[in-house]
């Protein structure tokens, strides 16, 4: 006995329509149907209007879901590439055939048309049902869970209906199909049943295929789509601070401590609260109180218009993570106007686990920042720093990845002048403009009320543009001549003003004296110009693989390539005893005393009062003197002496009767 039959024998109305029957309960009226029945393919839908279970409408006209089924015991779909999925009446799925296959069912089905609409379901029950009202339809094997292991692509280009079945799982399934198909697709829409969970439902409810409802489904994945160059509207880059730096970019201001660079975006934060505009200054190694705000006070900004950020988690202070709390900073400065972003420093607010020395690392927290700035046409200023290296280009030396300077539009470098006091700005990344803008600024101090006392609080003052860049200051050589005698870089060009010197003699010595290795590094890269390549400066002697390397000052003659003044040749420039201190033997070739072929500075600075001072080993000469007093003067007898000194060794042994 069938479905219907069995709704007529319970004395239940049935109005027929068609292959569909409306069932009305006893004491309603016509149009107050309870039950809708419909013919499937191989099965009788039902469905309830007042939302009963199947099993009980069933079970109360003594009938199992099996009794819906032309045969008991289900019913098989057949796929075009050979797979057969069995449906059980107690709907589990078994399958048979090519279980690998990956096509759709019901695509031998399609239209050649390709400008005809497909609806995509969920299931197969459901597809043959939209196929019984006349429309293209395709589903895809293993059910909500697995759309991605179909084959879509011969959807490609046609427009499509993508059919929701109304729960969790049904969401979560249009979600991973709007991730296959919103990229290939023509034209793609989402839609619910207006009845019921499913396309079954909705249609043996007796609504119509053009009745579905509308529904948005976001897709978590990501999402391509061909945008034509011909739809793009080409813009002129809009200047906040004309070359230097952009509206709706990310731009960075990368200096040495102490360059002023936060001091510099506190006056352009300044300027932006001057045209009635607000800042936000998000800030992670300074304090708001006592160093942020009294430098925008300094500045001449109008505070109420500069924003600070409090960053809660359940109830605790956090702080802000990019890009995970870019939605809500974009959303944040949407609503309150803000077009003016400070981040002091920028490397402070990336996801703590992340490195910014790996580019696919760091790209993901720099790009987002871009698509903020642009989003909102909003200036964003990161603070960044450069490493301690020397000789390069300035973009080389911001710390970290090369992305820090790959990523934002602009790139500001910042170095001071040692000789004006102040210090120039330049784009160091130039590839907005024809030709990259320097400028030149200077600090000074202004009174800063806090409470009845005042505050000295530096501030910049922009000056005018200067031809100079910051990689010509950061490279600029150092005047040996002109420095204070406790820097590294003046009291290495002192070491070395006689005579190129091996450098562990430079680092025996300049321990001594205070410096570290790389003081001394950075110091002969300053003397030299800081070039790129210091072989020219750093060189061992021709021949040698395992000598020692010997520095030069770029005014000076290697020791190998031409005689010392007088003709005299050196033939034992570079030290074969390993001295402990500098070795300065031509001075003594100069003076003929070839027995003394290198100088030994010992660690005492007594004076010369005892004979353990000096030691006279041969070919050696000990000195306890610093370097400084070189080069050897005469003693009467013509034996050379150091410096400040009157008699030689001998002679003053002599005359201490010793």
């Amino acid at each position: 006995m069938g479905v219907i039959e069995a709704f007529r024998n319970a004395g239940l109305h049935v109005d027929d329509k068609g292959d569909r029957a409306a069932c009305q309960a006893p004491g309603h009226s016509a149009n107050d149907r309870s039950v809708s029945v419909k013919r499937g393919r191989g099965c009788t839908l039902l469905f309830s209007h007042a939302g009963e279970d199947k099993e009980d409408v069933l079970a109360a006209l003594g009938l199992s879901v099996a009794d819906l089924f032309d045969n008991r015991q289900g019913v098989d779909y057949v796929y075009p590439d050979g797979r057969v999925v069995h449906r059980m009446a107690d709907k589990h799925f078994r399958q048979t055939g090519h279980t690998k296959g990956a096509a759709l069912y019901r695509l031998d089905e399609l239209p050649d048309d390709r400008s005809a609409t497909v609806y995509v379901v969920e299931g197969e029950k459901d597809a043959d049902t939209l196929a019984l009202h006349g429309v293209a339809t395709v589903s895809a094997a293993m059910g909500a869970k697995n759309p991605d292991k179909a084959d879509w692509t011969p959807l490609a280009g046609r427009p499509i209906v993508v059919v929701v079945d109304d729960d969790s799982a049904g969401r979560e399934w249009a979600g991973k199909v709007s991730e296959l198909l919103t990229p290939i697709a023509s034209a793609i829409t989402f839609v619910k049943a207006r009845e019921g969970k499913d396309a079954s439902d909705h249609l043996t409810a007796g609504h119509a295929v053009t009745d579905f409802v509308p529904v948005e489904i976001e897709s978590k994945g990501r999402r391509l789509t061909l945008v034509n160059a011909d739809e793009v509207e080409i813009e002129l880059i809009e200047w906040w601070e004309p070359g230097l730096i952009p509206a709706g970019s990310l731009t960075l201001l990368a200096g040495r401590g102490n360059a002023g660079k936060s001091t510099a975006a506190a006056a352009w934060a300044a300027t932006e609260t001057r045209r009635g505009r607000h800042v936000l200054w998000l800030h992670s190694e300074e304090s708001r109180s006592r160093h942020v705000k009294p430098k925008l006070v300094a500045a001449g900004a109008d505070c109420s218009l500069v924003h600070f950020l409090e960053v809660t988690e359940d109830g605790t202070d956090a702080r802000l993570t990019l890009p995970d709390d870019l939605p809500a900073l974009r959303d944040l400065m949407e609503r309150n106007g803000i077009r003016f972003l400070v981040l002091d420093a920028v490397t402070s607010f990336k996801q703590g686990n992340k490195s910014g020395d790996k580019q696919d690392e760091i790209r993901p927290f720099l790009e987002g920042l871009n698509r903020l700035a642009d989003q909102l046409g909003a200036v964003v200023l990161g603070i960044a720093h450069f490493n301690k290296g020397a000789g390069r280009e300035a973009r080389l030396l911001v710390t970290g990845s090369t992305a820090w300077t790959d990523v934002p539009r602009s790139v500001l470098g910042f170095a001071r002048d040692d000789a004006t006091g102040g210090g120039i700005i330049s784009d160091i990344k130039g590839n907005l403009v024809p030709q990259p803008r320097s400028l030149t600024y200077s600090f000074e101090t202004v009174d800063v009320p806090v409470g009845d006392q005042v505050s000295e609080v530096g501030r910049v003052v922009f000056g005018p543009d200067t031809t100079t860049t910051v990689d010509e200051l950061l490279n600029r050589p150092v005047d040996a001549t002109s420095e204070d005698d406790d820097s590294p870089h003046g009291w290495l060009s002192r070491f070395l003003k006689h005579a190129p010197q091996p450098a562990v003699n430079v680092f025996s010595v300049g321990r001594e004296a205070g410096y570290s290795d790389r003081q001394l590094r950075t110091a002969h890269r300053r003397l030299c110009g800081r070039p790129a390549d210091m072989k020219q400066y750093v060189k061992r002697e021709p021949g040698s693989t395992s000598g020692a390397w010997v520095w030069r000052l770029p005014d000076q003659k290697w020791p190998w390539e031409e005689p010392v003044e007088g003709g005299v040749p050196i033939d034992d420039a570079i030290d074969d005893k390993n001295p402990l201190y500098a070795e300065i033997c031509h001075l003594y070739k100069d003076a003929g005393q070839d027995g003394y072929a290198d100088v030994i500075f010992e660690n005492n600075e007594d004076a010369i009062d005892d004979i353990d001072d000096i030691t006279q080993v041969t070919g050696h000469l000990g000195c306890h003197l610093p370097i400084d007093y070189v080069p050897v003067e005469f003693c009467e007898c013509g034996n050379p002496v150091v410096e400040n000194e009157d008699f030689c060794f001998s002679c003053q042994l002599g005359e201490s009767g010793l």
